[in-house]
């Protein structure tokens, strides 16, 4: 993949963020694609050269990695003739190379695509959903009206995934109109978000920052995209180095503009914890606060006992102190609140206080405290125990404050020794429970934990939890012998009143007490091996579901959390291990398709288990396994050998250093799981080149055994090893380097297929290479080297004389696909290999052979060669129907048309439209090629396409007497055929304006030609006449109107004897004159006024005017 968008090739992925790529810090692949006749740059880029791919998109999403694919999309001078298939599949097969590595096929991939790119990316889906690969999300902009094959197909593909569609509001300039309407823009998908945009189908994918607000839809919606991306695309990796970047994605989140972060008593983690905590907020807060592109203002807020670190380190942190004097003010708050509060519950006590002064109490206790607020709480505590009070009473425990040690611990040594000593065993059992757990425990957690430890069973046997006798009421009993050491809280569980006092006992034990610590270690891990061994009698109960749990199974899902990590507290010789390895036979890792050594490697190895145990322990736990017969290959099991493919596909050190070991303890590196990849495979995936050449170089590796997808280790190197590696296997060890995998890859065809040249060259030295094995496609690796054009490949295939057989009819050609890609030095290369033979027996997807390629690149000396060596046939047809000579008379191939004649082409040959080579010339518009075919001689002028048109009604449509002079002077040409929709081929040239395109005849010139080409001065001719015969036709009308209305005013008169009775009555007033007839509403032509002597005409006037497809047209003019 190109690494820089300057560079001179315009086909590929290319990458455009980051300028240095790490897998690591990346979280989302986004491939642009352009549109027909777009560039993989140029369409992305305005007139101020901004690429906003690169210049403008990571700002907005800096953990994405941007590529642009580019593929010969031109309408015009292009010599490609690859088609949408070809290119969805050279697409996938650049982002196959691309993302190699788990991690990156499992990062979520996004498609932007524009015009035709979407429908490149929907054959990329249906290809990669057949192939059964997902390519992760995709969003389209605009769509094709005319695939809807591919529509139909993607369809079902595309309803799983999250799809955003812009659409132009604005016409192309230079055409009037939208490109592509809102109807075709949008796929109609229910998971589909249509979005318009206020430009036009060019303005759409360059997003310039000049017009900020018109792309935001733009920006947000990608950014929103990845950030609502599906996580169970990624992989989970809780260490803290993934920790704290997703914490700051959180936080850097539109949303979380304004956030308060409290983190409390920092200091009860350890101090190195505690220093990284800090740190790492505080480069978050600094870098997204002073950040003048954001607006967030993150404030985190630690509470922490007095420490010195905080300020030399982090200078820029406020530090406020809480002194003596504020911690004494709230100690007496405290104090005077619970004394009124036990004054109220206690009458006795109330009745003492009467007669004391409560301030010397207050006083006597926030002095011993010094500050110290957990004691004075301790304190009080222990000064309200007791039952009787009075005065004297009251006295004495005042007193008593007065020799209370001012420190912790021996403020709890005097609590602890107040304690009944027939009381003390039970009591250190209790807290050691307490002190061990990984959580807080319930009462009936506690009581099972504590039944297994004051058992009289032996200490190793791992007992049924249903047999374990619990202890009845046990809170109660707890509650009333050491309320003030233990709080209950109200979800249940039991805890410690104080972290402090928990401190206190393990230093204590583990000083001077440690059997106890030992003890309840041992104790907790039976009670969680218990449940572990016997999972399948109690796998019966509910365990998601509390209220259907019993409570006698109450340690059932902490058993499955936290067993490991209370086995890592016990030596690795301890007895309880072999225990554990004990329970690979059980139904729980059976259920879970592990063995114990998977769960402690994870625990270790993975995430925040490298805390778990130095990876010497846990080495030494595997070699007390297999010296107790633990079989590591478990291989009449359906996971064999799962324990090294595990590690083999660990990404750690831990991981790495775990191989060697199991290797070295029997485990076999040929075997894995049926439904995983090979160990090596997984290895180098991983790109751990240690692991891999400790699993090449071990005596039991046999490089020869394929996996489930038919591939060797030869096969592994290839894809993923380097090329040391590869030359180090084939020249230490028997390798069989002609074994196919399930595609028909051989490691050569591989090697080509991944561009490794030196991989070719190397393995072309071996002896017993095959160079004619052919995949499930037909290709040799000669023939898909040439399939992808890759030309210095096939150059280096084509020194060894055996990569030329004589291919099949249902092989592939690496002639042909070199001719198909226009490859002129590769095929003068491969020609003579051929000798000749059989060129023309092997075709492409269209049905088109080698005469064809050659022919459309216009190789004519080629042609000429094949022609008189070769047995190909001249005259052979696509799945169209065209023939050589076909495609020469339509690209204009005049030297090629010229020798496939000389050698015998046929010119009356039809393609599936009944079209000829000649026809075919004239509809292109080349007539020197046209020229050339007429005068071979036996070309039919008459010959009719499908649509009933001869060579005539073609040749009219061109600008070429001497064409159209040729063409009639052939003997019995028609040039007055009609066709099948009635035009002659006069109409088509004067539709074309073509004048001299017919010999004029007199039974045959129906048109003024001089008037054609002036036809502004024509049509104002015409209507002028037009107007001046309406205007004498309407005065005539008139005239015999009037002369009609007299002779009826005649019929109407009396006798002269009556007229005067008439006169008489003929007084009332006189009728308004008729309205004028109304004015036309949609006519665009004036009408004649009614006044006296204008005669009019409501109608508008019209001319006549011919029309080549239906004889005559007619016009509204104006006068």
């Amino acid at each position: 993949m190109a690494g820089d968008d300057d560079l001179p090739e315009k086909h590929g992925l290319f990458k455009l963020h980051p300028r240095v790529y790490d897998p690591s810090q990346c979280d989302v692949d986004i491939v642009a694609l352009h549109g027909l006749s777009g560039n993989a740059f140029k369409t992305w880029t305005d007139k101020d050269d901004h690429l906003w791919l690169r210049d403008s998109l990571p700002d907005h999403i800096p953990n994405a990695r941007i590529m642009t694919f580019g593929y010969d999309s031109a309408l015009r001078n292009s010599k490609s003739r690859m088609t949408v298939f070809d290119f969805a599949q050279d697409l996938l097969e650049r982002l196959l190379a691309e993302r190699k590595d788990p991690t990156e096929r499992e990062r979520p991939l996004i498609f932007l695509c524009h015009s035709l790119g979407g429908i490149v990316a929907k054959q990329a889906l249906i290809l990669a959903h057949l192939q059964g690969d997902t390519f992760g999300t995709i969003t389209l902009q605009i769509s094709s009206q005319l695939l809807d094959n591919i529509t139909r197909m993607s369809t079902e593909i595309l309803s799983d995934m999250s799809i955003l569609s812009f659409y132009e509001q604005k016409p192309l300039s230079s055409t009037g109109s939208l490109i592509v309407e809102q109807f075709s823009a949008i796929l109609g998908l229910p998971n589909e978000r249509a979005i318009p945009i206020n430009s036009d189908h060019r303005g759409i994918s360059r997003c310039s920052p000049r017009h900020p607000n018109r792309y935001l839809p733009v920006w947000s919606s990608l950014k929103e995209m990845v950030e609502k991306r599906n996580l169970f695309n990624l992989t989970y990796n809780f260490t803290p180095e993934k920790l704290w970047p997703c914490i700051r994605d959180v936080l850097s989140m539109d949303d979380m503009v304004n956030t308060f972060i409290c983190v409390d008593a920092i200091e009860e983690l350890n101090a190195e914890d505690c220093r990284r905590i800090v740190a790492g907020f505080n480069d978050i807060v600094e870098s997204l606060n002073n950040d003048p592109r954001r607006k967030h203002r993150i404030r985190v807020f630690f509470s922490s006992r007095p420490s010195a670190q905080y300020g030399v380190n982090h200078p820029l942190m406020h530090i406020l102190s809480a002194n003596r004097q504020h911690t004494e003010a709230d100690i007496r708050n405290y104090l005077s609140d619970s004394m009124a509060e036990f004054c109220r519950t206690n009458s006795a006590f109330a009745l003492a206080m009467a007669q004391s002064n409560s301030r010397s109490i207050i006083e006597k206790i926030t002095k011993r405290a010094d500050g110290m607020f957990l004691w004075a709480t301790v304190a009080w505590e222990n000064f309200c125990r007791g039952l009787f009070w009075n005065k004297d009473v009251l006295e004495k425990r005042i007193l008593d404050l007065e020799s209370t040690p001012s420190g912790i611990n021996p403020l709890y040594n005097k609590i602890l020794d107040q304690v009944d000593p027939n009381l003390r065993k039970h009591m250190w059992a209790f807290f050691s429970i307490l002190a061990v757990a990984k959580r807080p425990l319930k009462e009936a957690e506690l009581s099972e934990v504590l039944a297994v430890m004051l058992s009289r069973n032996d200490e190793l046997e791992l007992l049924h939890p249903g047999a374990i006798q619990l202890f009845p009421k046990l809170a109660e009993i707890v509650e009333k012998h050491f309320l003030d050491l233990i709080t209950f809280h109200d979800d249940g569980t039991i805890l410690f009143s104080h972290l402090s006092f928990k401190e206190y006992l393990l230093q204590t034990w583990a000083t001077d007490r440690p059997e106890i610590l030992d003890k309840a270690r041992v104790n907790m891990t039976r009670a969680c091996l218990a449940y572990i061994k016997h999972w399948d009698s109690l796998a019966m109960y509910s365990v998601n579901d509390d209220e259907q749990t019993p409570e006698r199974l109450q340690l059932y899902m902490y058993a499955i959390e936290h067993h490991l990590s209370h086995l890592a507290s016990l030596p690795s010789d301890h007895p309880l291990w072999i225990k554990y390895a004990e329970t690979a036979s059980s139904g729980y890792f059976t259920s879970k398709k592990m063995t114990p050594l998977h769960w402690l490697f994870k625990e270790c190895f993975y995430t925040r288990s490298e805390r778990l145990m130095p990876t010497k322990k846990c080495h030494d736990v595997v070699r007390a396994f297999v010296s107790h017969g633990y079989d590591l290959n478990n291989r009449d099991k359906e996971y064999r050998g799962a324990i090294l493919n595990f590690c083999c596909f660990g990404n750690g050190k831990g991981f790495r250093l775990t191989v060697p070991l199991l290797l070295e303890l029997g485990a076999d590196p040929n075997l894995y799981p049926p439904k995983s990849e090979a160990n090596l495979k997984a290895a180098l995936m991983l790109k751990q080149d240690d692991v891999s050449s400790i699993l090449l170089k071990h005596p039991k590796f046999d490089p020869n055994e394929v996996d489930g997808h038919g591939q060797s280790a030869l096969h592994h190197l290839v894809e993923f090893g380097t090329d040391q590696a590869i030359f180090a296997l084939l020249d230490s060890r028997a390798v069989e380097v002609n074994v196919q995998d399930r595609v028909g890859y051989t490691p050569l065809h591989l090697a080509v297929a991944r561009e490794r040249a030196e991989v070719v060259r190397q393995l072309l030295l071996v002896p017993s290479i095959r160079l004619d094995l052919i995949d499930k496609r037909g290709r040799t690796p000669l023939a898909l080297a040439t399939w992808w054009g890759l030309k210095q490949i096939a150059l280096i295939i084509i020194e060894r004389s055996e990569a030329f057989p004589v291919p099949e009819d249902t092989t592939v050609s690496p002639l042909l696909s070199a001719a198909r890609h226009g490859e002129e030095d590769l095929v003068r290369v491969l020609l003579p290999k051929t000798r000749y033979r059989h060129i023309g027996r092997n075709l492409d997807e269209s049905g088109k052979g080698f005469l064809h390629h050659a022919t459309m690149n216009n190789w004519h000396d080629m042609i000429q060669q094949c022609l008189m060596l070769s047995d190909i046939n001249i005259d052979q047809i696509d799945h169209s129907g065209g023939t050589a000579l076909h495609y020469g008379a339509k690209l204009g191939c005049t030297e090629s048309c010229r020798v496939l004649l000389e050698y015998g082409a046929s010119t009356r040959l039809q393609d599936r439209n009944g079209r000829n080579a000649a026809q075919m010339a004239a509809e292109a518009g080349f007539k020197d090629t046209l020229m050339l075919i007429l005068n071979d001689g036996h070309v039919d002028a008459n010959q009719r396409d499908h649509q009933g048109r001869n060579l005539v009604h073609w040749a009219a449509t061109l600008d070429c007497l001497d064409v159209m002079q040729l063409i009639c002077q052939q003997p019995g040409v028609d040039i007055a055929r009609r066709d099948n929709s009635g035009n002659l081929p006069i109409a088509y040239a004067w539709s074309c304006q073509m004048k001299y395109m017919v010999l004029s005849r007199p039974w045959y010139d129906y048109y003024n030609w001089d008037a054609v080409f002036d036809e502004a001065a024509a049509r104002y001719r015409e209507a002028q006449r037009v107007v001046e015969e309406m205007r004498e036709a309407s005065a005539l009308a008139e005239e015999e109107r009037k002369k009609e209305e007299r002779k009826k005013e005649e019929a109407r008169k009396p006798p002269d004897e009556k007229r005067w009775a008439l006169l008489v009555h003929d007084a009332r007033p006189s009728q308004p004159p008729a309205a004028p007839p109304p004015k036309p509403q949609n006519s665009s032509v004036p009408y004649a006024s009614q006044e006296p002597g204008y005669p009019g005409h409501p109608n508008p006037f019209l001319y006549m005017s011919p029309d080549p497809r239906y004889g005559y047209q007619s016009y509204n003019h104006p006068p």
